[in-house]
């Protein structure tokens, strides 16, 4: 059985909650701005890992969206937190 993945103090988790509005960690952040803000918060970090959080009732396609945007921010590995 699959363990959902646990962050870490100092971990980035992105988060969509049911009003589609978005947070890092507890920052909010618009979607069209959210690749910026993670390359600007992984330019100096060695760990490239983000958590996406998105809420149970919302279309798997808009978090693949949030994690598709992840990627092309050059984050090196996205784990989905249930």
């Amino acid at each position: 059985m699959d363990r959902p993945a646990i962050p870490s103090e100092g971990d980035i988790v992105v988060g969509m909650n049911y009003d589609r509005s978005i947070t890092i960690n507890t920052e909010p952040v618009s979607l069209d701005g959210l690749q910026e803000r993670l390359r600007s918060i992984f330019a100096t970090r060695a760990n490239k890992v983000i958590f996406v959080r998105g809420q149970r009732d919302l279309d798997f396609q808009e978090i693949a969206a949030v994690i598709d945007i992840a990627k092309g921010a050059v984050v090196a590995y996205t784990g989905k937190l249930n």
